[in-house]
């Protein structure tokens, strides 16, 4: 009996959403490659605008 609740613990409660691991990396690092993206050419700006100033 005891083995028979390991098994019901360890398994997949949604069976259809056995991809969602695989598919929210993807998601993540598309964000973070977005926001490196987005950094670089905010400090770009920025930088743009202190060398216009001296």
């Amino acid at each position: 009996m005891n083995g028979y609740a390991i098994i019901l613990v360890l398994s997949n409660l949604h069976p259809a959403t056995g991809g969602g691991v695989s598919m929210e990396f993807v998601i993540s690092f598309i964000v973070a490659v977005a926001a490196g993206v987005a950094c670089h050419y905010i400090i770009k700006w920025l930088d743009s605008d202190r060398k216009g100033n001296k």
